[in-house]
Order: structure tokens, then C-alpha cells, then sequence
């Protein structure tokens, strides 16, 4: 089934829940046109591109909601940060979304491997359509790796 992007975060929300702000855990956005509020070295607040980079150029992006302590500049930031970014040959689906964030939510557990915990769903095709058959070095963002355990993989 395809969702909209609107009806995506709807289920994002009420799956994975919200902060006490009301604020979804994780969202899918599309990075052109993202901006944030960022505080300049001479104390202005100015309106910048969130994905600037050209990495970033037209890409889903799952963010995640981070807590931050409450200081000077909390009220700049909508505190969401890239969890994945979908490349070119990646499609954003809700399958691909559910498994990731069930890796990020796991660190230390291997991916559901039977039919019960997938509720029929493969690892192998979401893993073949995020990765492919590339071999290269597929990280989450600041360091945190995904591994897949097995010789299936």
C-alpha cells in the first residue's frame, strides 16, 4: 500500500509516539525546501537551508527527534536529525521506514528473523532495496553502524 507523505508521519506518530511536546518521535521529510532556525556567532537568528549540502539534493530523509537541555537556544531548533537518507535507487517505503527505525531502536539486537517477528515481512528485500548489492560502507549518521548477522545477507 502507498501513503502519503502526510499519512506516513500520521502512522510514523502513532506507532513510535511523540515527545511531551507533541512533537513525533521520527518523520519522513523530503529535503528541498527544509530549513531551520540557526543563532549566528553575532546572536541574530537567521532562516537557513536544513540540507544545504549536495548529498542531501532532493532525498527522503527519516529524521529522528532528539532531546536537547533546556538552554538559550532551544527555541531555534525543531530538534529532529537524520537517521537515513534515501539515495537515488532507494524508495522510502513504510517497510524500509519500520526497519529502520527498529534498528535504531535495537542497537544491540539482531533483525527479526522469523515470519511471527517480521509479521511477513522479508529483511532480505528491504535490506536488497536499501542496499542493493553494494558492498561500500553503509552508516547511519555519526558513526552508528548497521550489521546484519548471517550468511543470508
Amino acid at each position: 500500500m502507498i501513503y502519503t507523505l502526510e499519512e506516513t508521519n500520521r502512522r510514523l506518530k502513532k506507532f513510535y509516539g511523540s515527545d511531551d511536546s507533541d512533537r513525533a518521535k521520527f518523520r519522513l521529510v523530503f529535503s528541498t525546501g527544509m530549513t531551520e532556525k540557526v543563532r549566528g556567532e553575532d546572536g541574530a537568528v537567521s532562516l537557513q537551508p536544513k540540507y544545504a549540502h549536495s548529498s542531501y539534493k532532493d532525498r527522503w530523509i527519516l529524521e529522528v527527534c532528539t532531546t536537547v537541555p533546556n538552554n538559550e537556544t532551544s527555541e531555534l531548533s525543531d530538534f529532529y536529525e537524520p537517521l537515513w537518507v534515501f539515495q537515488d535507487r532507494q524508495i522510502a517505503t513504510y517497510k524500509a521506514l519500520e526497519f529502520l527505525i527498529w534498528c535504531y531502536r535495537n542497537p544491540e539486537k539482531k533483525p527479526p528473523i522469523t515470519q511471527e517477528e517480521l509479521r511477513d515481512r522479508s529483511i532480505r528485500e528491504t535490506f536488497m532495496m536499501l542496499f542493493g548489492n553494494s558492498e561500500g560502507d553503509h552508516r547511519f549518521i555519526e558513526g552508528s553502524a548497521l550489521l546484519l548477522p548471517g550468511k543470508d545477507f
